[in-house]
């Protein structure tokens, strides 16, 4: 197909999610009469996104639903805006919070409010189609032993973000599979429901009792808590994860950090809390996750293989030292060594017959961060010259 825009987009999601609500079988909605699920929905500013949602599920979904919006900690004006539209929609229990709990903090939070069996977490920027919440349900219902069913989550452009996930550990570092992504939503690539190790926090539907014994990792409170959640369950050998791909979800994600008119340090702010939950992912896991990849230009495109140990150096450092030193050490270049480090030794292949090749590197850690820089040095040329 060729580039289509966002309004196309759309039209060509709601083409096919009709398609898949004919595939439900005829006598859904005549078992399906009574209340079973609640939906979470978090917000922070952007009301228009929120509204948006909620406004799809009214549109789109045919079984009873209750709504928890759990506003946390917005300007007032939009949780005027909020309380406005709430207002005589009894299916919707607005909260408003007067502290930021974070993604994970918010719906841990508002967990105990769900007075259903079910409950799906759903984004505020995302927006539901004919039988996405359906065909979550029938796929639950399926399979008994399945604690969780996640969809597919579709960016503007039509290509898959995700459909649940799979994940592998290779050398410390843990690695991400997203079988379908960067494939359009249509293509046959995507692959077919089933077994996934991996359940996205944002359009997924959960047996709440699991939910309850094995909540969020309250250290993750804003970024990574799903992949966390998934990994511990899977480590833990408990429940079942489903991945459907008949439940389309359209995802209308911004990354504010990667704008190109930030300066660098207003872009060092705004990544700080992802990489302060990917240090609690490492304190918890002792795995280094790959998506520090993405959030460091100097990792990107690097062999994961080199990452892992200047990675974990920079979040033992933030461990340590809190986010206030860290932040003032990136953005002073104190930390540019062990940004530059995985490229550097991919670029000369460093082993015991040419370490000398990254000795202004070595000398920098020393001179920069003290005993820190030797403790350091003496990781990274062990780890990359065995």
């Amino acid at each position: 197909m060729t580039t289509t825009g966002t309004g196309e987009i759309k039209a060509l999601v709601l083409q096919q999610a009709e398609k898949n609500w004919a595939a439900l079988p005829e006598d859904f909605l005549s078992r399906h009469q009574d209340l079973v699920l609640t939906v979470v929905m978090l917000s922070h500013g952007r009301p228009d996104c929120t509204v948006r949602a909620l406004q799809s599920l009214d549109e789109y979904v045919r079984i009873p639903y209750r709504v928890i919006l759990l506003d946390n900690h917005s300007e007032p004006e939009v949780q005027a805006q909020l309380q406005a539209y709430c207002t005589g929609r009894e299916q919707i229990t607005l909260i408003l919070l007067d502290e930021n709990l974070g993604c994970g903090g918010g719906r841990m939070y508002a967990l105990p409010f769900v007075e259903t069996e079910l409950v799906a977490f759903l984004d505020n920027d995302v927006e539901v189609f004919p039988g996405s919440i359906e065909h979550l349900l029938y796929q639950m219902e399926r399979a008994p032993e399945t604690v969780a069913v996640t969809g597919m989550c579709i960016l503007p452009t039509g290509m898959v973000q995700y459909c649940g996930g799979d994940f592998t550990v290779d050398g410390g570092m843990l690695l991400l599979g997203y079988p379908g992504a960067s494939c359009r939503f249509d293509a046959p690539q995507v692959g077919v429901s089933g077994p996934c190790r991996w359940v996205s926090g944002g359009v997924t539907l959960y047996r709440k009792r699991y939910l309850h014994e094995n909540p969020y990792d309250p250290a993750l409170r804003g970024y990574f808590e799903d992949i966390e959640w998934s990994y511990r369950v899977a480590s833990l050998g408990e429940g079942r994860f489903q991945r459907c791909v008949e439940a389309l979800f359209l995802h209308h994600h911004e990354e504010r950090w990667r704008s190109s008119s930030l300066t660098s340090e207003e872009q060092h702010a705004l990544i700080m809390p992802h990489l302060e939950a990917l240090a609690q992912f490492y304190r918890r896991h002792d795995v280094v996750l790959q998506a520090i990849m993405p959030l460091l230009p100097e990792y990107t495109g690097v062999d994961h293989r080199f990452v892992y140990e200047p990675g974990r150096l920079l979040f033992i450092l933030l461990l340590t030292n809190g986010r206030e030193w860290f932040l003032t050490q990136w953005n002073l270049g104190v930390l540019a060594p062990l940004m530059q480090y995985p490229v550097l030794v991919q670029e000369s292949h460093i082993n015991a017959a040419h370490a000398r090749s990254l000795s202004s590197v070595r000398n920098n850690l020393i001179r920069r961060l003290g005993r820190w820089g030797k403790q350091m040095v003496k990781s990274l040329v062990t780890r990359h010259c065995e």
